[in-house]
């Protein structure tokens, strides 16, 4: 992490704190990237359970 950090900030001239931001909205998206996908299959699964109550 730290080796990136360094990377970032002296490949685009950044502050350490700008660099901990532009971190963090990485880390955010790729979690984003992860959850939601699991949510809507989640979701999709509680909605067929009812749907197959109905059915039998």
């Amino acid at each position: 992490m730290k080796r990136i950090r360094i990377y970032l900030t002296n490949l685009l001239g950044f502050s350490r704190k700008k660099a901990n931001g532009v971190l963090v909205m990485i880390a955010l998206i790729f979690v984003s990237a992860i959850i939601f996908p699991l949510i809507s299959t989640i979701g999709n699964y509680k909605k067929s359970i009812p749907t197959i109550d109905l059915e039998s």
